[in-house]
C-alpha cells in the first residue's frame, strides 16, 4: 500500500517554504497597495503613485510612517509599490520642457495662475488650446499645441494655494481677479458708458472658479466693482 502524505504533514513544509522565500512579488505588491490606500487615506485622500518621481516617494513615506502607523516591513512594502507605479524620470525631463513651453507661449495673452485656478475637463482644455492656436497660428504650431495640451493633462504642480485676503474689497478684488487676467481689462469696460452688470460678470467668474471666489468675497466684488465710475 502507498503512503500518501497528510495535509498536516504537508503544512508545515509549505510554511517553511514561504519563511525561506519570503511572499511572491505580486502578493507584495498587492499588501503594499492595499496598506498604501488604506493607511494613508485616514488623513488624506491619497495622491496617484504617478504623481510623483521614484526619488520622492522615499522622502514622503518618512515623513508620513508615524502618522500613517505603518512598521519598518510595512513602509517597505508601500514604499515598493510607489516606485514600481512612480513618474519616471525621463516622463519628468519631458514635463519640464512641456511647461517651459506653455509658459513661453501661453503667457503672452494672459497670466499662466488661471490654469492653476480654474479646473477645466479635458474636453475643455482640447477646446482651450484649441482656440488659442487659432487666435495666433504663428505663434503656436500644430506640434507645440500638442505638448502644451499635455502638460496641461499631466501638470504635476500644485494649484494656486487660496489664501484668506487681508484688507478691504478692493484687495480682495485685485487679489483673486488677478488670477485669471490683468486688471486692465476691468478698469476699460468700467470706462465705457453706461451701465455694467457686474453681477453677472463676476458671478459667471465664481461659477468658473468656486474654490477660488466665494460667494460673500463674490458679493464683496461686486459691492466694489459698482462703486467704479466711467471716466466718460
Amino acid at each position: 500500500m502507498m503512503f500518501r502524505p497528510t495535509t498536516a504533514l504537508l503544512l508545515p513544509s509549505f510554511v517553511l517554504l514561504f519563511i525561506l522565500t519570503g511572499p511572491t512579488p505580486g502578493f507584495a505588491q498587492d499588501q503594499g497597495e492595499k496598506l498604501y490606500k488604506e493607511r494613508c487615506s485616514m488623513c488624506h485622500a491619497p495622491p496617484k503613485p504617478e504623481e510623483k518621481t521614484e526619488k520622492q516617494w522615499p522622502k514622503v513615506i518618512e515623513q508620513m510612517a508615524a502618522n500613517a502607523q505603518l512598521n519598518a516591513r510595512e513602509k517597505e512594502s508601500v514604499l515598493k509599490y510607489l516606485v514600481e507605479h512612480a513618474r519616471h524620470e525621463a516622463v519628468e525631463a519631458r514635463l519640464a520642457a512641456e511647461k517651459k513651453l506653455f509658459e513661453e507661449k501661453c503667457s503672452l495673452c494672459h497670466s499662466l495662475d488661471r490654469v492653476y485656478v480654474v479646473k477645466l475637463t479635458a474636453e475643455a482644455m482640447d477646446h482651450v488650446v484649441k482656440r488659442m492656436r487659432l487666435r495666433a497660428p504663428d505663434w503656436i504650431t500644430p506640434e507645440q499645441a500638442r505638448k502644451i495640451l499635455e502638460f496641461m493633462k499631466t501638470d504635476p504642480h500644485e494649484r494656486r494655494k487660496r489664501q484668506a485676503v487681508e484688507g478691504g474689497p478692493e484687495v480682495l478684488f485685485r487679489e483673486r481677479c488677478t488670477a485669471c487676467h490683468d486688471l486692465e481689462r476691468v478698469f476699460l469696460e468700467a470706462d465705457k458708458p453706461g451701465a455694467k452688470d457686474w453681477m453677472h460678470i463676476v458671478k459667471e467668474m465664481q461659477e468658473k472658479a468656486p474654490e477660488w471666489v466665494t460667494p460673500d468675497e463674490a458679493q464683496k466684488i461686486i459691492a466694489y466693482l459698482q462703486t467704479l465710475k466711467s471716466a466718460k
